[in-house]
């Protein structure tokens, strides 16, 4: 820490997401346990939310709930909604349940933080209570807004939403996708299904398992790197935006 310079609370909101991005769990428990103490500084809502996010995916969750029970501030939705996630990657379903119902009591209207768990449901074989749950959601008007992944190319934002067929290049777009789908299953490359839901089918059938294997394929992220593939020069780089399933992927490989 430069000693001319004294850091504030923003100063530490940076560096915490720093280190919960880059998974330096140990450096950012540190900063998070010094502001006090060594700063002076009275952790806001922000630097819990960081701390969430930085344990929680590591599977801590013991303790980023003892963390959330003793905070002195009421804990907004980013930082529950962070721990429900964190229940929904390492598959603990009782805790994401109960969590759930206090995310939906205080913010009934959100969306975002439902679909983790009918994710869970559905990883967990209760393809019953998954598809209930998003009847529920349907049922109240609540839908959530489809993700989009947008690429900056020649001066020009392109945007693509799941499936898109509105690009102008959509079928050289779809084509170098294809392409890409054929040498991934080549190589032996099976996608991970198992958590998306699509009301109607049966479990084990055949058409749900196609259904969803086009959902993951044709995700709004990928079309948005096929086009970046296209439009750039060999070793360019190609930078994605929103881009928040792609993480989930690389991880499984």
């Amino acid at each position: 820490m430069v000693k001319e310079v004294k850091p504030n609370d923003v100063t530490f909101t940076a560096m915490l997401t720093s280190y919960s991005h880059s998974r330096l769990i140990n450096q950012g428990h540190h900063y998070f346990y010094s502001l006090e103490s060594s700063y002076g500084i009275t952790p806001l809502m922000e630097h819990y939310a960081c701390e969430v996010d930085l344990l929680g995916p590591a599977g801590e969750l013991d303790e980023v709930e003892s963390l959330i029970r003793a905070m002195p501030i009421v804990p907004n939705e980013v930082v529950l909604g962070s721990l429900l996630g964190s229940h929904s990657v390492h598959k603990k379903l009782e805790l994401g349940e109960r969590l759930m119902q206090e995310v939906i009591q205080i913010y009934p209207l959100n969306t975002e933080y439902h679909i983790p768990l009918s994710n869970m449901y559905a990883f967990a074989g209760k393809q019953e209570r998954a598809n209930s749950l998003h009847k529920i959601l349907k049922d109240r008007g609540i839908r959530k807004i489809p993700m989009t992944s947008s690429i900056h190319v020649g001066g020009q934002v392109h945007q693509f939403s799941v499936g898109d067929k509105s690009h102008p290049q959509t079928r050289e777009i779809y084509l170098m996708l294809c392409e890409i789908i054929r040498r991934l299953r080549l190589a032996g490359y099976v996608p991970y299904t198992d958590s998306q839901v699509f009301s109607g089918f049966g479990k084990d059938n055949e058409d749900e398992q196609e259904e969803k294997e086009r959902a993951f394929f044709f995700h709004s992220e990928k079309l948005a790197i096929c086009f970046g593939l296209m439009s750039t020069g060999d070793g360019a780089p190609i930078y994605i935006f929103k881009t928040l399933q792609i993480a989930k992927i690389v991880s499984l490989e």
